[in-house]
């Protein structure tokens, strides 16, 4: 346009320079557009570099929570194989102990079959030597040779036994004073189960209902026959005898309280008490033997029949209510468990109290569920409740309100790792909890030591304050050494939890010292093959596993241990 203008002005109008002019015009507007371009390639580039930078920084911070999180699944791995290899040796431990119980009853057997036989003998002794003096053997002491594997009637009593005319005296004399034994309790205990299991037996047969054992060759003897409310009430109270004096008698116990409780609907209303407390009773026996959906039948049946008679907050139909909901649970039912218990509980309060043994049992089973269902806010506050109905109950220092407080702290723990409570509050109560317990049962106690090791693992893994957590575990052991002396049980637990909590922190020189210090004190106040001392030896051989360069070291100590 410049040229033209001065073209026009001064006459030029040479088209060649027109056409320069015009280039020379294109070329400064492309030159122009490039520039702008190129600012925008630059601002455009310096912001993917800032976003690299930021996407690199994120990535740095993820490898580092990768690597803490691999190493908190290395030592839970190892707490893993710890607890594993502790429940084999429990298994190993409680087989051997039933291969101990057999050996033992199989002996005691043997003994009392001794037992038996000088019995006898002394028996025909007496008869013996009272023949020998010239004097009659009488009904009670002579057994003869024909009945001798019968044994001798015990003298029972310290005076002479009544004989008729022409008798002698037995052969027990007054003044002989036996002493009782276990065996002989055993024996007496056992005359009573027979005695018991004789007349259930016969009771099932009036029934209807014999065992495999009696159903071919009584059959016909009892059939048709029905119990009266006597034998109905009879069959019930042999059932409950039974329970106490006979413990290996489900089954038998199980059939007896079927047939009472036919032989009472048949004379009695359907919701009288007393066959609601036999329906209970059924119920009872057969959650025991596993079958639950029986139990449930029955269960609702008591629930529904004494709320009905009874009313809702009666004893009686709370615990039907408790036992309910009990069975529900067991079954998955969790939702009319939970409410279930909710109404039973709320029973419990108006009609108990909220100290009483009934009402705290029905409030922890509610909580347990709570706890398992995730609903930590609902169990907290319950929990709190508990703790406050034990400490009025039992006292500050019992050991059913250190209990309640350990188990609340464990929820606010719980709810601080899912973001509903605040991990300061979680580790003040953890705290508290700690301390309380070292304060009434001592740092050594075994739940002493738990809950300081609770606290000291959730200062470590969920509050970040990994040195306030060796500072609580050094601090225990440290209380152990003065208060119990370095060889002490709990001493040498405190030396371990610390040295896998200094495991975890990769301080694996002084972890392996605590290790074998443990190890070492165990070995010589127990000797190498007790179970501490093998766990001991285990825990050495599994952090030697983890350690580079030293995995043959570790193999050998496992063969060892």
């Amino acid at each position: 346009a410049f040229f033209s203008f001065i073209a026009g002005n001064v006459g030029m109008t040479n088209p060649a320079n027109v056409r320069d002019a015009q280039g020379s015009a294109c070329i400064e507007t492309a030159l122009a557009q490039a520039k702008g371009q190129s600012s925008t390639t630059r601002h455009r580039l310096q912001i993917e570099l800032r976003d690299a930078a930021e996407l690199d920084g994120r990535l740095q911070k993820v490898r580092a929570g990768l690597a803490a999180t691999r190493q908190r699944l290395q030592v839970e791995m190892q707490e893993a194989a710890v607890a594993a290899a502790q429940l084999e040796e429990a298994r190993i431990k409680r087989q051997q102990a039933q291969e101990e119980r057999s050996d033992i009853l199989a002996e005691l057997e043997g003994l009392r079959a001794e037992l038996s036989g000088l019995q006898e003998e002394r028996q025909q002794l007496r008869t013996a030597l009272a023949i020998e003096r010239g004097d009659e053997p009488s009904d009670e002491s002579y057994r003869g040779p024909v009945h001798s594997q019968v044994p001798p009637m015990p003298c029972i009593g310290r005076g002479s036994p009544v004989v008729g005319p022409g008798q002698a005296v037995s052969a027990c004399a007054p003044d002989s004073i036996d002493t009782r034994s276990h065996e002989e309790d055993e024996e007496e205990r056992r005359g009573r189960c027979q005695a018991l299991l004789a007349r259930a037996e016969e009771l099932l047969r009036r029934g209807g209902l014999a065992t495999e054992a009696e159903e071919g060759a009584d059959e016909a003897a009892g059939a048709g026959e029905t119990l009266s409310l006597a034998e109905a009430r009879e069959a019930g109270e042999l059932a409950s005898q039974l329970e106490e004096e006979c413990l290996e008698e489900d089954e038998l116990y199980c059939a007896l309280l079927q047939l009472s409780l036919v032989g009472l609907e048949r004379h009695l209303d359907t919701e009288d008490e007393e066959v609601l407390a036999a329906s209970n009773a059924m119920a009872v026996s057969l959650e025991n033997l596993g079958d639950h959906s029986a139990a449930l039948i029955f269960y609702r049946r008591a629930l529904d029949g004494r709320r009905r008679q009874l009313g809702e907050h009666h004893p009686h139909s709370l615990d039907s209510g408790y036992n309910l909901a009990i069975c529900l649970a067991q079954e998955g039912q969790a939702e009319e468990a939970e409410a279930l218990f909710r109404s039973t509980l709320d029973g419990c309060r108006q009609a108990l109290g909220n100290t009483h043994p009934g009402t705290l049992d029905c409030a922890e089973q509610l909580a347990t569920m709570l706890e398992a269902r995730a609903e930590l806010t609902a169990a907290w506050r319950l929990r709190r409740e508990l703790l406050e109905g034990h400490r009025e109950a039992s006292g500050e220092d019992s050991l059913e309100a250190l209990e309640a407080m350990s188990k609340l702290a464990s929820v606010l723990a719980a709810a601080a790792v899912a973001g509903a409570a605040s991990p300061s509050a979680a580790a003040s109560a953890l705290q508290a909890s700690a301390v309380r317990h070292q304060q009434v049962l001592g740092v050594g106690h075994r739940d002493s030591l738990d809950a300081t090791q609770q606290w000291a693992s959730f200062l470590a893994d969920r509050g970040g304050d990994t040195s306030g957590a060796e500072a609580v575990l050094r601090s225990m052991l440290e209380s152990c050494v003065q208060q119990l002396g370095s060889a002490a049980p709990a001493t040498l637990h405190s030396m371990e939890q610390l040295a896998i909590h200094l495991e975890g922190r990769d301080r694996l020189v002084e972890a392996e010292t605590l290790f074998r210090r443990a190890l070492a004190a165990r070995e010589t106040s127990l000797g190498p093959l007790h179970e501490d001392s093998l766990t001991s030896g285990h825990n050495l051989a599994v952090f030697l596993a983890g350690v580079p360069r030293r995995a043959a070291e570790a193999e050998k100590q496992l063969r060892h241990v």
